[in-house]
């Protein structure tokens, strides 16, 4: 597959490549563009391979690469065709080939890839309409299931799935005293909603959502407590993200910037713990590691679940250090670990492998994430099952109300810009994880709630 991915491009750049030479230089025939294509395109290369083999990374550094064998083709170009044009013609003609070469091997390039794309993303769609279409996944589940969604341009509703009903409503639009633009750290109970604005936060009356009160504390997530009368706000600092050297990769998620995979190594954070009466500080624990997949409280809110390394400040300094002795190239970061903060001791503790970690509404099970599966701990036992694939990178996975179920983001492949950010919301089954059920379809949505009414 990887191959393929250089294969193909490069046999696309040297037809581009003789076709173009062929309307400059008429009196060489156009097999004979083909011949001479091949090889300057093969020469050329051999840098590119070079710089991605020196630099222990699968794509190489992209612009040096660009450059390197774009100067060896005009050479090569210049060299080959001197007989029939000047070199400094030749080297004119090298710049237009080469140029138009790269505009249509971009062009192509995304036409296949959105032909490929299309017709993968159909095939899934069906496929996974038809596989999650069981209603009995609802049956005897209760409360509703909270997101925002985006509804035109720019607005965002607060909507509601009524369990019982099985259907959609807008519980909220924004107003005066609410935004839901760009608002992914907001939480909601059966009395409150809370969501962030910078240096403080916006705390809601759900009878009219309208703003009872802003408490100056800044957060990037809000997550209530079980009796609703403590709130937590964890604020990201700056994020540590390394290159990410796929040679050896074993699964996790990566996100790709520019090109070059990339992994976070977490951020050094703020956990905040308020009294939403007296709007008292009780915990405010500063420069904790923390991976941005959500928190968790106990039902007898004492502890919270969140996602970090096993040990802190030694794995965030190894990986720092593997990762400047590496030329920023890391070989094998330290896995994320879901983590038990205790509240009374301010003590953060690393229960397993993981993240995204979420206790079930009664604290016997723990959910969570590793290597692209849900997984599920029983706090008796202290087993593990594997329950089934995770279908987004930020699932955001919520029990249902009894425990019988999950709800989470399942992503949507698509090459339409339009709908490049789009989710479905789906209910899965946590007795028989193949049942599943759809119930968003299409769209863009920021966060998921699932409470008892």
């Amino acid at each position: 597959m990887i191959i393929l991915r250089f294969l193909i491009p490069l046999v696309i750049m040297i037809f581009l490549e003789a076709t173009f030479l062929k309307l400059f230089i008429r009196k060489v025939k156009w097999l004979k563009h083909l011949l001479y294509s091949v090889i300057i395109n093969l020469i050329s290369s051999i840098p590119g391979a070079w710089l991605t083999i020196t630099t222990q990374h699968l794509c190489g550094p992209v612009l040096p690469l660009f450059f390197l064998g774009f100067i060896f083709q005009l050479l090569l170009i210049s060299a080959i065709y001197r007989k029939h044009i000047k070199w400094y013609k030749g080297l004119g003609v090298a710049v237009v080939v080469n140029i138009c070469s790269y505009i249509g091997i971009f062009i192509i390039s995304a036409l296949l890839s959105g032909i490929v794309s299309s017709c993968y993303y159909y095939s899934q769609k069906h496929k996974a309409y038809s596989e999650k279409s069981s209603a009995a996944v609802l049956k005897d589940e209760i409360g509703s299931i909270y997101t925002v969604q985006k509804v035109g341009q720019c607005e965002y509703y607060l909507k509601v799935y009524d369990v019982n009903e099985s259907k959609w409503r807008v519980a909220a639009r924004d107003n005066n005293d609410i935004v839901f633009y760009y608002q992914e750290g907001w939480d909601i109970t059966k009395n409150y909603l809370a969501y962030p604005t910078g240096s403080e936060f916006s705390l809601i009356d759900r009878k009219d959502y309208h703003q009872i009160k802003s408490i100056q504390v800044e957060a990037d997530e809000l997550k209530f407590s079980p009796d609703e009368k403590l709130i937590a706000a964890l604020t990201e600092g700056d994020d540590v993200s390394i290159e990410r050297d796929m040679t050896n990769f074993k699964g996790g998620i990566v996100v790709s910037t520019g090109g070059i995979p990339v992994e976070s190594l977490g951020y050094k954070s703020t956990l905040t713990i308020v009294d939403i009466d007296t709007e008292k500080i009780l915990v405010e624990e500063n420069d904790i590691v923390i991976f941005d997949d959500g928190l968790s409280w106990s039902p007898d809110g004492t502890k919270l679940l969140l996602s970090s390394f096993k040990d802190q400040e030694a794995d965030f300094t190894e990986n720092l250090r593997d990762m400047e002795n590496a030329g920023f190239v890391l070989k094998q970061a330290k896995p994320k670990f879901v983590c038990e903060y205790d509240i009374a001791t301010k003590t953060l503790t690393p229960l397993f492998e993981g993240y995204c970690g979420k206790y079930s509404p009664g604290g016997e099970r723990i959910l969570y994430i590793k290597d692209n599966n849900f997984m599920l701990y029983s706090c008796k036992s202290q087993e593990t099952k594997l329950l089934n694939k995770v279908y987004e990178r930020d699932p955001m996975p919520q029990w249902s109300p009894n425990g019988k179920s999950i709800v989470a983001f399942e992503d949507v492949k698509s090459m339409d810009f339009a709908n490049m950010f789009s989710l479905r919301i789906y209910v899965m089954s946590i007795d028989d994880p193949n049942e599943m059920l759809i119930i968003g379809k299409e769209q863009e949505y920021k966060g998921l709630r699932w409470i008892a009414e």
